[in-house]
């Protein structure tokens, strides 16, 4: 076992691997590794409704976006939209 580690690490995660990688990202973390993203900042990036959320929260202005869990939901939530649907 590695008593001491001299590293940074980059990491580059495919969406599939995003969980393992957060792994060896939290791994590295307790090494005490730099590393450029953390794994709770891959997480959350990889999260669309969780990223537009803490956007939002730090002030950032957000167009009127819905999420919906089946394509069967699209219609209901473009006329939700004062709008429409450009």
């Amino acid at each position: 076992m590695l008593k001491e580690i001299d590293a940074e690490l980059v990491p580059r995660l495919k969406p599939s691997m995003t969980f393992y990688g957060c792994v060896l990202v939290r791994r590295f973390q307790v090494l005490g590794a730099f590393r450029l993203n953390d794994a709770v900042s891959i997480s959350n990036s990889r999260d669309k409704l969780k990223c537009l959320q803490i956007l939002a929260d730090k002030g950032m202005d957000m167009p009127i976006t819905s999420f919906a869990n089946s394509p069967e939901d699209t219609k209901h939530l473009i006329k939700a939209c004062r709008w429409g649907c450009p």
